[in-house]
């Protein structure tokens, strides 16, 4: 028999003997394996048989040559014994790294159960540690979470189905700032989303690749993706535009009072904790601020009498007027037809149907976002139920155009428009470049035809609206929301009613006729020459405007009123007053009550606590007190609603209950006689209010003025209307 340590070189010679003989096949012999390197080899632990074994390896694998069976009986059981082993042992290595199993097939990822949820209604100010923070706090076990940047949006992703269940069933039970979270299965991409873009040769290294989308693109303004990547509209607009259109009218009643409540709870920690041991004492017990619920307007649908549509394209690539659904991709945005809407109106529809029917005509492209190129941005109207007159703005981009091109375009969309059948009063446009998807009030809008302007009537009171001016998109609920302003003003018991973010004098004007003075300020120049002149046709002679920023002018304006008690009214937009602002509003002892109307309550909490906080060095003057709250639902079938507070000047430290009841006749007597408020100084819904609520009855100031904050007067209660231009 023969030794393994023979076992080659037999092999050699009968191979050699064997194709020696056939000139045909080429014969590749191994040359003879040095002394030294078996030496080494041995040496290095390697004894003879695993030498033989490596060598028998790597002639095999290098040689050029398919050797025929030997004819030895011999080496024949070697080899096949050899060969056997080495079948068996690669065999087992396979079957214990991966069992092989014929009838398994890949499994692909769009076949596994989707354990990822997409969150919404989150803060859009909370981060990645904060979405943490909130699914530690609520003992949501995750695998890991992201949160989207200055959005409402993150993602959680789980490990099993039962754990993704159970965190959704948590996670839409919990609400943050009024607003419940709501959970959806997280979106994959489509694995055929390529298939009309041959991009399988892109380079992978390269993220910054221009050219990876510009094979076979049949979007000429690269807005919109093929329509089989592009996610499935919403079942209606209205899940995009009215979140909450499907619920009963009642149950969004009940949930706006509840985020109003909230709002008022948020309200009081915020002035505890900016405070700290100084917290006045009615933050310290609830309630808080008597909240007198949801005040409900006449209509309920197709009550918007402004609309902003954006020009982009649909989910089939067409040019569409309507609004956007969200971003397809990295700056490509999609539009929806707004057909169904529930705020819309019939006469606002069949506007935007006249204007879709021109672009669908017109050679000139829309504006894609992507890149930042096209001509047909936006359409704002402003249909007035009341006045029934419309102004109709188109916004474009004349960059890359002639002034030639652009004005014929724009004298064809005219007299389109003059055509349609709902008459138009006023048709302007306005040329903006910028990137933003918005609609400046720094650029100014060129008319067409009609008037610069429109009218809308307001508690019997008539209204100029220019493009830039603003003005409630709701008529019938600003009607409401205007006449609580005014009960709850009681006008005629002060002398100076200060408007502050006045707009085009609504707020004042209903009240000018119980109040001898008004002053309101506004920063847009357009809505202080609307206010001016609507002043002049509804005879008011006792009104005075003033244009700039309200923290610039407002420290001269309060210095130069007429002696007199003080009321003033504020309307700011949804980021709230300038701190400046409200320390200045403090800092006047005149201003004795202050109503705040808030389009977004979230704001209010901050302003709340500068007004309301204990006096400091940065906050000085007497702290106001919130008396009681309502909320008026200007925007029905979503989540937005507008509140009223009403604040009243604290002018001697509030007892707490407990001090009250325990407190001596005499020193009760003492306490109403020096900050017990005048009967003249309260209406009747304040007094019902706080002597039926459980908190403290609060004090205001007396008819008396203090003197050292009394000033000469700088224009008598009947002086003409004026204006002032202030520096921006």
């Amino acid at each position: 028999m023969t030794t393994p340590s023979s076992t080659p070189s037999l092999i050699k010679e009968e191979v050699s003997s064997s194709l020696a003989s056939s000139s045909s096949i080429p014969i590749s012999v191994e040359p003879k394996q040095d002394d030294t390197t078996s030496r080494k080899r041995k040496h290095e632990g390697d004894d003879d048989n695993d030498v033989v074994k490596k060598e028998m390896k790597k002639e095999t694998s290098d040689s050029t040559t398919v050797l025929p069976p030997p004819t030895s009986t011999a080496s024949t059981t070697s080899t096949e014994s050899t060969a056997s082993t080495s079948t068996k042992s690669t065999a087992s290595i396979k079957d214990e790294a991966t069992p092989m199993n014929t009838d398994d097939v890949p499994v692909r990822r769009e076949d596994t159960p989707n354990l990822d949820l997409t969150i919404y209604h989150l803060p859009a100010y909370m981060d990645h540690k904060g979405l943490t923070k909130l699914l530690r706090e609520h003992n949501i076990p995750h695998k890991k979470c992201k949160k989207i940047a200055r959005q409402d949006m993150g993602w959680v992703f789980f490990e099993s189905i039962e754990q993704r269940d159970a965190g959704k069933e948590k996670l839409q039970s919990i609400t943050l700032k009024g607003n419940t979270l709501r959970c959806e299965p997280k979106l994959r991409k489509d694995p055929n989303g390529n298939n009309n873009n041959n991009n399988n040769n892109r380079n992978k290294n390269n993220k910054n690749n221009k050219n990876r989308d510009n094979n076979n693109n049949n979007n000429a303004e690269g807005d919109v993706k093929p329509e089989s990547t592009i996610p499935a509209p919403p079942v209606n607009i209205n899940d995009v535009v009215a979140e909450y259109w499907q619920k009963p009218y009642p149950e969004q009643l009940k949930i706006k009072g509840e985020k109003v409540q909230q709002v008022i709870n948020n309200i009081a920690r915020k002035i505890r904790d900016d405070s700290k041991h100084k917290a006045p004492l009615w933050a310290k017990d609830a309630p808080f601020i008597p909240f007198e619920g949801v005040k409900i307007c006449a209509a309920t649908s197709k009550y918007r009498s402004k609309l902003q549509f954006t020009i982009g394209l649909d989910v089939h690539g067409k040019i569409c007027v309507g609004f956007m659904l969200g971003r397809i991709g990295k700056g490509n945005k999609c539009v929806g037809a707004p057909h169904g809407a529930v705020m819309i109106s019939d006469v606002s529809m069949n506007i935007r149907d006249s204007v879709q029917s021109f672009l669908e005509t017109s050679a000139f492209p829309h504006y894609s976002y992507s890149t930042h190129s096209g001509f047909w941005r936006l359409l704002t109207l402003k249909a007035f139920p009341k006045s029934g007159e419309i102004m109709v703005i188109m916004q474009i981009n004349e960059k890359g155009r002639t002034k030639e091109e652009v004005d014929a375009e724009m004298n064809r969309f005219s007299t389109y428009m003059q055509s349609a059948p709902t008459k138009i009063k006023s048709l302007m446009y306005q040329n903006h470049e910028g990137v933003a998807n918005d609609f400046p009030a720094d650029i100014p809008c060129h008319l067409l035809f009609g008037t610069p302007y429109v009218h809308e009537f307001l508690l019997g009171q008539k209204f100029r609206v220019s493009p830039h001016a603003f003005f409630q998109v709701n008529t019938l609920g600003a009607e409401v929301l205007y006449s609580t302003v005014r009960d709850w003003s009681d006008c005629a018991n002060y002398d100076t009613l200060l408007d502050i973010c006045c707009g085009t004098g609504t707020i004042g004007q209903c009240m000018a006729s119980s109040v001898k003075n008004v002053v309101g300020i506004e920063l847009s120049q357009e809505a202080i020459n609307d206010a001016i002149i609507n002043a002049e046709e509804n005879k008011h002679t006792n009104i005075k405007y003033v244009c700039g920023k309200v923290e610039s002018v407002l420290h001269r304006i309060l210095s130069s009123l007429p002696p007199g008690r003080v009321i003033g009214v504020v309307d700011p937009p949804r980021p709230g007053l300038n701190k400046d602002v409200l320390l200045g509003i403090r800092a006047c002892a005149q201003i004795e009550r202050l109503i705040y109307v808030s389009c977004e309550p979230t704001s209010l909490i901050t302003d709340c606590s500068t007004l309301c906080r204990a006096e400091s060095k940065s906050a000085k003057g007497a702290p106001f007190v919130p008396i009681k709250s309502i909320a008026v639902d200007m925007f029905p079938h979503t989540s937005k609603i507008e509140m009223i507070t009403l604040f009243e000047r604290q002018v001697s430290p509030l007892p707490s209950t407990k001090s009250v009841a325990s407190s001596t006749p005499s020193s009760s007597s003492s306490s109403s006689s020096s900050s017990s408020p005048p009967s003249s100084s309260s209406s009747p819904t304040s007094s019902s209010t706080t002597s039926s609520s459980s908190t403290t009855p609060i004090s205001t100031l007396s008819d008396k003025k203090e003197e050292e904050t009394a000033t000469p007067s700088a224009a008598d209660s009947t002086s003409p209307i004026k204006t002032e231009a202030e520096d921006k």
